[in-house]
């Protein structure tokens, strides 16, 4: 099975992107490239669209980025490799031509909490969470993701500690629009996607989308690569050393401030 299935209901003008890197999502650099594709690809139609629908056909929307790969970034060459394929990803689903409506199912975590977040329109599951723990496993990442989602300060409190936020709580706080039992997922989702390529031309929805964006001014990219420059000097120090074994070890890690 493919990474990513596209497919096109062209009688509701909706286009369903499917992750389905099994099992987790996890996100590497060529999964990043391959999503960025999928969006890039999907922007460039102007037939029969109005409305990009994403979503997982795997037991989790995305389970995050790969530790792996970006412990063993040791320089600016390595990440700047890592953090361009991820910022990719995420200013293709962000400046997607057409409104994105994510369904998450189950663990948004890191890059899967990003693609939320960088979606125009989230549909829950009542068993989703959403999470930036990028700081507990040992690198520095995807505050400025969460920061979009939910108001600054609670932002900076769930990314210094990665603890998850539910379904509920991230719906009480306007970044997710319903929160639906697990089964019914798909179905609202692509109800509401639908809702909204049957309301307005899609020509007036791609601008809608276009003036919002370019009023919100994240400059994503640049802060991601911002981020990704921290990220390299932790990896540098002994208390990273040590963060990524206790992670793997699922022990507490004990630090040294060097």
């Amino acid at each position: 099975m493919p990474n990513i299935i596209i497919s096109h209901d062209k009688e509701s003008k909706v286009v369903t992107i499917t992750l389905n890197k099994q099992p987790l999502n996890i996100c590497e650099q060529n999964f990043y490239r391959e999503i960025k594709r999928a969006f890039d690809q999907v922007s460039a139609m102007a037939d029969d669209i109005a409305v990009v629908l994403l979503n997982s056909g795997c037991k989790h929307f995305c389970a995050g980025g790969d530790l792996e790969e970006i412990q063993a970034c040791s320089t600016k060459e390595n990440i700047d490799v890592i953090a361009g394929a991820a910022a990719g990803c995420m200013e293709a689903i962000y400046g997607c031509r057409y409104p994105v409506v994510a369904a998450v199912n189950g663990k948004a975590i890191g890059a899967g909490a990003a693609m939320a977040a960088c979606s125009d329109v989230v549909i829950a599951a009542d068993n989703a969470t959403f999470a930036v723990p990028e700081i507990v496993a040992g690198y520095i990442g995807a505050s400025e993701f969460l920061e979009m989602a939910i108001p600054r300060r609670l932002a900076r409190y769930y990314v210094f500690t990665g603890d998850f936020l539910t379904a509920e709580q991230m719906k009480h706080w306007g970044a997710v629009l319903e929160v639906v039992p697990a089964g019914q997922l798909l179905e609202r989702a692509t109800a509401v996607a639908k809702k909204i390529a049957s309301g307005a031309s899609p020509l007036a929805l791609a601008y809608a989308k276009a003036a919002m964006n370019r009023n919100d001014d994240e400059q994503l990219a640049n802060k991601y690569f911002h981020e990704a420059e921290y990220t390299l000097k932790y990896n540098a120090s002994e208390d990273c050393k040590e963060n990524y074994r206790a992670f793997k070890e699922k022990r507490k890690p004990v630090f040294h401030g060097k």
